[in-house]
């Protein structure tokens, strides 16, 4: 079973939470091609959130927020449009800046953006890695992970009414899966010892984001 221990926060992090600002990389309106959107990024001293010991919460209020994509986090579920929890497991996330990049109806300007980020409270459970990184994709290689004991050796993925997914394969051939309507249950965990749990699929007909799939012990 899978038992990651939280770390101890460094003297770098001076409060329980702060308020990065966000900035714009670029942004473009919309046309016949592509909706508009944003490439943001935000500043936060690395290791702040690392492993789980805390969260981003990223608001975005640009009307009409279809897709966003975060490059360097994991993400929570996600029921209000414009609305994301960011958490921080890979090497290669929580190094001092995140960015994403979303899409809507306007063209977002920077004042869209608000961000507050803490670390009082750790985050537990299963959370998805950030996927796909086109709104049009066809296809996904996604993985997930959790803090603290799991409790069981399987966990559901749910896709939500009408996104049942398609020729979805763990990478690891000692986990087993069960599709079952709009759901996808993986079983077999006590017998890997991964940071992250790898899979890929193929989207049954319009693609979702991470943050649309609900993921929970079984």
């Amino acid at each position: 079973m899978l038992l990651k221990t939280l770390p101890i926060l460094t003297s770098s992090v001076f409060s329980a939470s702060w308020t990065p600002t966000a900035s714009l990389t670029t942004s473009w309106p919309g046309n016949s091609d592509r909706p508009a959107g944003a490439i943001v990024e935000f500043s936060s001293d690395a290791g702040s959130i690392s492993d789980g010991s805390g969260t981003c919460q990223v608001t975005v209020a640009t009307n009409g927020v279809s897709f966003a994509h975060f490059f360097d986090a994991h993400v929570g579920l996600s029921t209000t449009p414009g609305e994301f929890t960011l958490a921080a497991h890979g090497d290669h996330q929580d190094d001092g800046k995140f960015v994403f990049m979303i899409f809507a109806d306007d063209k977002p300007q920077v004042a869209d953006f608000s961000v507050t980020c803490q670390n009082d409270t750790a985050l537990t459970g299963p959370v998805l890695d950030s996927f796909p990184q086109d709104p049009a994709a066809t296809s996904a290689v996604g993985s997930f992970t959790w803090e603290g004991a799991l409790g069981s050796d399987s966990v559901v993925l749910d896709f939500g009414a009408g996104n049942a997914p398609m020729n979805f394969t763990m990478h690891d051939s000692r986990l087993t899966t069960l599709v079952s309507g709009d759901t996808v249950v993986v079983s077999g965990l006590d017998t890997v010892n991964f940071h992250d749990v790898y899979f890929n699929f193929n989207y049954g007909g319009d693609a979702i984001s991470a943050y649309e799939i609900g993921v929970s012990v079984v």
